[in-house]
């Protein structure tokens, strides 16, 4: 039934230096609410409480905090860790409290013990940042600086006997950060996994398929996004730690099939454009495959660029000179032109370009290699324009032929890539279940050995690291063969997919016998139009886009076409104004 009535207390607890992280957690919040219309999500703050005169202050946080059980608990921890609350409050060895911080988190360490450790869920953070605390001393008093170093001292004493063993191993988790935007985006993802485990809804929140197939999650997928939360945290710091060293680039390198795309688009691009208060202002996001282009590479960012800067290109004569410009000196028209660009817009924005699929400019035998120097030439200068991030997906695989490029190298610097590896069980298992709870759908438990299929699935897609297409294909088979009376996906479809390792290719086998004999046989004139074995004399098999028009030049080719088509084995875009096909994935 709809919990619509059930209010998630959300307590926030922290020192007075890291107030604009405490204001920031309560802005997330009050985010967070939307997407949760079944509940009301409620932040807890001290300062938000009825305190009466006649008990001490932190005696009525006691109790106004045991009398409305909190459901998760969140501290954040610096430089301070508060004042000694005095000989009226004392731990259970009758030991003094060293703040009320300590008090608060001794309480909500009880609360989750006498719940069976159910609740609340507690999250603890701490900033790492001593530049900024060493500017902090050199600007007090000398008579403060005792006290601040002594307070330091206090809240890493705290951290080391809350969080570590006598070894120094931790027993408890919690999160460092080194700057309030970090924080308010690692919050938002654990408030969200926290939320998702506390609540017991039926409503539904999703309408439309919940699973993805072979198909690209893009920026308007977020909500069904999961298991990549962590990554996208991490990927949007080093965006940030690559903009402060100068060149806001980052390549996301990985094998085929681990989800790199996806986690451009849904995870970092949806970010920077649903939570841009975080990172300061507007972003609009553009992403392009090389090999899409219908025109040059350099004419494919300037179409880009105009799409946020419109008056830079509102003619064909003003396209091509900044086309031209970009390609013979990108360091010089970026300054004169385009970064200025941006600062006369009355409507101030950032741009973030996603090059997906990099590894085509070293796979497509069109781009020559001045081609691609110059292009890796002009995504430099605009990285370093700040107002441009540029974040970039390439196939593991490939990484050697981009190492061999001084300009990619130079790209990058030291940081600039990061190895997308495969999602620990945990996060497979939220890519599983949590789609289907926003579409309100369930999984069967077996009858005989009363495991969930949800269980099932996980432990079969565990036995091979790569297996997230395959996954997400046959979630998306066990969907439409869902018992749609019941919002159930069963098992009896599950074993009729032949499970995750047998959807896809059971599916293209029955795809493929049905066909006549003449489009059995066109199998063998489209697929060297689709796959190219011949990289630089090495034998790796590479995706390639093919015009439709060459894959239907026959009946026999079209029928086959046709139905890969359907069955989703190939997928359509345009290039340009030309009709083209590729196949879905490679595991194909």
């Amino acid at each position: 039934m709809s919990d619509s009535s059930q209010t998630i207390r959300i307590f926030i607890s922290s020192p007075g230096d890291v107030a604009e992280e405490r204001d920031g957690a309560k802005r997330v919040v009050e985010g967070l609410q939307k997407s949760y219309p079944q509940a009301t999500l409620q932040s807890v703050l001290w300062e938000d409480l009825a305190l009466p005169a006649t008990a001490s202050f932190q005696e009525t946080i006691d109790i106004l905090l045991g009398r409305e059980p909190i459901d998760i608990a969140v501290f954040i921890l610096w430089s301070r860790l508060g004042s000694p609350l005095g000989a009226a409050i004392t731990k259970r060895d009758g030991s003094p409290y060293h703040s009320g911080t300590e008090r608060e988190f001794d309480l909500m360490l009880e609360a989750h013990e006498q719940s069976d450790q159910k609740r609340p869920v507690i999250l603890a953070y701490t900033r790492d940042d001593d530049t900024a605390f060493r500017e902090k001393l050199t600007k007090c008093a000398d008579t403060e600086l005792e006290g601040l170093i002594q307070q330091r001292r206090r809240a890493e004493a705290f951290i080391e006997e809350q969080f570590h063993d006598t070894e120094g191993h931790n027993f408890r988790a919690y999160h460092t950060y080194s700057e309030a935007i970090g924080f308010l985006q690692r919050l938002r993802v654990h408030l969200r996994n926290s939320i998702d485990e506390l609540l017991d809804v039926d409503s539904i929140t999703w309408t439309e398929e919940p699973y993805r197939g072979l198909e690209t999650f893009d920026v308007e997928h977020a909500p069904i996004f999961y298991g990549r939360e962590e990554e996208t945290c991490d990927l949007l710091q080093r965006l940030r730690d690559q903009q402060e060293a100068g060149c806001a680039f980052v390549v996301i390198v990985g094998a085929s099939g681990s989800g790199k795309s996806s986690l451009a688009r849904a995870g970092v691009a949806a970010n920077l454009v649903q939570h841009a208060d975080d990172e300061g202002g507007k972003w609009q996001v553009s992403a392009f495959i090389p090999t899409l282009a219908d025109q040059s590479l350099c004419h494919t960012l300037v179409r880009a660029i105009g799409e946020v800067l419109p008056e830079l290109i509102d003619s064909q004569e003003a396209a091509t000179n900044l086309t031209e410009g970009l390609a013979e000196n990108a360091a010089l028209t970026v300054k004169l032109t385009i970064a200025p660009a941006f600062t006369r817009a009355s409507d101030p924005v950032r741009l973030l370009l996603i090059l997906d699929q990099m590894e085509e400019l070293w796979t497509d035998r069109n781009t020559t290699a001045e081609d691609r120097e110059s292009f890796l030439a002009a995504l430099k200068a605009l990285a370093e324009s700040g107002h441009v991030a540029v974040l970039a997906t390439l196939r593991s695989d490939f990484y050697h032929h981009a190492q061999a490029s001084p300009s990619f190298l130079s790209l990058k610097g030291e940081r600039g890539h990061v190895d997308l590896l495969a999602p620990d069980a945990a996060s497979v298992h939220r890519l599983i279940t949590e789609p289907a709870r926003l579409a309100g759908l369930k999984f069967e438990q077996h009858e005989q050995s009363g495991r969930s299929l949800d269980e099932v699935i996980l432990q079969d897609a565990a036995h091979d690291a790569d297996a997230l297409p395959l996954l997400e294909y046959t979630l998306s088979e066990l969907y439409r063969q869902r018992n749609q009376e019941e919002r159930l996906l069963t098992y009896a479809a599950y074993v009729e997919l032949g499970g995750v390792e047998g959807a896809i290719g059971k599916r293209a086998e029955e795809t493929f016998v049905a066909l006549p004999a003449d489009a059995q046989a066109a199998l063998d004139e489209i697929l060297p139009l689709l796959v190219s074995v011949d990289v630089a004399g090495e034998q790796a098999a590479v995706r390639r886009r093919a015009k439709v028009a060459d894959l239907t030049a026959t009946p026999a080719r079209k029928t086959l076409t046709d139905q890969l088509v359907a069955a989703r084995f190939l997928t359509t875009d345009r290039e340009g104004e030309t009709p083209i096909a590729s196949l879905a994935h490679e595991a194909l």
